[in-house]
């Protein structure tokens, strides 16, 4: 998963997801603050942090054909209220406004907290998953479902650096 491999590239010392010293050995400042230090903040980094984030929440928008989501679009109001994650969308909303406006203070808080949603709902999905052949003894599923729906469970450590160096080899 892109998203999980980009947390843990930017989840090192000097990275945006430093938790020891997130804006220590600033390369415009040389460590000095100068006033806001959100600004010192990789905006690039920042930037793809929100496209991973939105990538992984369009993955669970399900393909439908159009009679599908004619029906949906006729009850609109009721498919929202079941399916409408507005804490989600408005973190994410607040995300791309902080991103315009430079005003990064509250940005890493949020986007943990979109992901922590976003991987809660991976979670769910992945457990009605293998709930669909609980009972299922003989192991004759009849159709291609993945049970394991892509993912691990592995929970992001945010107080811990990754040692990419060392999974290299």
């Amino acid at each position: 998963m892109q998203l999980r491999e980009f947390i843990r590239r930017e989840k090192q010392m000097g990275y945006i997801f430093d938790f020891v010293n997130p804006f220590e050995g600033c390369w415009c400042c040389e460590s000095e603050n100068f006033g806001d230090p959100y600004r010192h903040l990789n905006h690039i980094s920042l930037a793809e942090a929100v496209i991973h984030l939105e990538d992984y929440a369009a993955a669970f928008r399900r393909d439908a054909p159009i009679v599908v989501r004619r029906e949906i679009k006729r009850r609109q109001r009721e498919f929202d209220h079941h399916y409408f994650h507005s804490e989600r969308e408005e973190l994410l909303a607040k995300m791309n406004q902080d991103l315009e406006m430079k005003d990064f203070k509250n940005f890493i808080e949020y986007f943990k907290r979109v992901f922590a949603h976003l991987e809660q709902q991976r979670l769910e999905i992945q457990q009605a998953r293998r709930e669909l052949f609980k009972f299922d003894l003989a192991n004759d599923r009849r159709c291609d479902v993945d049970t394991e729906f892509g993912g691990t469970e592995d929970v992001i450590d945010w107080g811990v650096y990754d040692d990419l160096e060392t999974e290299e080899q």
